[in-house]
């Protein structure tokens, strides 16, 4: 009989995927990937570039840890990042009117 198993909280392993699938669908929305890929299946070539992120708006809700790695992706990306949530460091925070 094999010992139990021991299940740990995953922290910074799942916030950092949770960022990386955030982003990676906000990518696939602006690359229109999922429509070029079903056209690429019925044998068509890719009709569209989609968009780049260059200058695009990111809203975020909550600035926790998968929060503030999207927000790092975004910045990245060279994105307006707009954060709603309690929890953004002052040193972070920039007030846009």
């Amino acid at each position: 009989m094999s010992p139990p198993r021991r299940y740990r909280h995953g922290g910074h392993w799942l916030a950092l995927r949770g960022g990386r699938i955030n982003l990676g669908l906000v990518l696939a929305a602006m690359r229109h990937i999922p429509a070029e890929v079903e056209n690429l299946k019925a044998g068509r070539w890719q009709r569209t570039l989609g968009t780049g992120l260059k200058g695009r708006t990111l809203g975020i809700f909550g600035y926790g840890k998968i929060g503030s790695l999207v927000a790092r992706y975004g910045q990245a990306f060279e994105m307006n990042v707009l954060v709603w949530g309690g929890k953004v460091p002052a040193n972070e925070q920039r007030r846009q009117d």
